[in-house]
């Protein structure tokens, strides 16, 4: 018999139905929000869980603060910014993270 733990799903995905529709400017309540989060490494879990929670919440943030409807370009803007910003904040831990 082995001692070795058994794996752990370091995989997330999440689906955000009417993402930052509500308390917000922007009309278009047919919007949502899907992540998937694929850790890995020794810890890849936890930065998995770790950026499924803090991408949506921060892009929501930034939404709420928009007057309308973001362009496709100011979209793409905040998601990169959010990307960089929850990549540079992640704890090293050992694990990684790669998000779509």
């Amino acid at each position: 018999m082995s001692n070795r733990k058994p794996p752990v799903n370091q995989d997330r995905i999440i689906m955000i139905p009417s993402f930052a529709a509500e308390n917000s400017k922007i009309d278009d309540n047919n919007n949502f929000f899907i992540g998937l989060f694929d850790g890995h490494d020794d810890q890849g879990h936890e930065i998995a869980s770790y950026a499924s929670k803090e991408i949506p919440a921060q892009i929501a943030s930034k939404l709420h603060h928009q007057d309308k409807s973001p362009t496709p370009n100011e979209m793409t803007q905040i998601v990169t910014e959010t990307f960089r910003n929850v990549d540079a904040n992640a704890p090293f831990i050992g694990g990684g993270c790669t998000a779509m």
